[in-house]
């Protein structure tokens, strides 16, 4: 029988220890990894949870173009609401006579209406005012802009601005005259605001406003 020296195996003994430690793991008997073939592995939970993550982040990429185009048609439409409701305005009243209940559509207003009529004696009525039809028709336009142009939507501010503008300065802009026997004299009248002019004048700064939002969503979305 031969003898091995104690320290001697005792050495071996610390080396067999020490690769048993440092063994790397192996992975499971087919038996006890649910049948899985030689070789093959399942993915284990980390993995999966990767895998549903990703997907998870797809769906939210692939839903905020579609909340983009949502809100984009939403202020759209609402440009478009603005614009067709300020140019509706010119079918209610404008202008009115200082302390009295006597008012004058937008219509009335820059068109030209006889306000007094005594035959051939005298006779007043309030002129044609061009910068007032003018006034009413850039809304419209402007929503026509946003809505049929890709990038109408600055064309569309501006418009609105102008018209917030046109409509603000009617009666300063609206001309009153008198004919007296065939003589015609400007009649000097402190008109005021009624409230569909200052229904057109509210509509066309709101459209303003959701253009210039417009305009923002577009930048961002390149």
């Amino acid at each position: 029988m031969n003898f091995i020296p104690y320290h001697m195996s005792f050495c071996n003994g610390r080396a067999g220890f020490r690769d048993r430690i440092e063994t790397p793991a192996v992975s499971l008997p087919a038996e006890q990894n649910n049948h899985a073939p030689e070789g093959v592995h399942r993915p284990t939970h980390r993995a999966s949870s990767f895998r549903i993550r990703d997907s998870r982040m797809n769906r939210k990429k692939r839903g905020i173009p579609n909340m983009n185009n949502n809100r984009n048609s939403l202020i759209r439409l609402m440009i478009m609401l603005c614009g067709i409701a300020a140019t509706a305005m010119i079918f209610l009243p404008a202008l009115h006579y200082p302390e009295t209940e006597n008012a004058f559509t937008g219509y009335e207003s820059v068109f030209g209406v006889t306000i007094v009529d005594i035959g051939s004696i005298a006779s007043g009525q309030i002129e044609l005012n061009l910068l007032g039809i003018l006034a009413y028709v850039l809304p419209f336009a402007a929503f026509m802009m946003a809505i049929f142009l890709k990038r109408g939507a600055i064309f569309a501010s501006l418009l609105f601005v102008a018209g917030a503008i046109l409509l603000f300065l009617i009666p300063e802009m609206t001309r009153t005259t008198v004919t007296i026997l065939g003589t015609s004299h400007d009649l000097d009248v402190d008109w005021q605001f009624a409230y569909g002019l200052i229904a057109a004048i509210v509509l066309s700064v709101v459209g303003a406003v959701f253009s210039f939002v417009n305009i923002s969503m577009n930048a961002e979305n390149g």
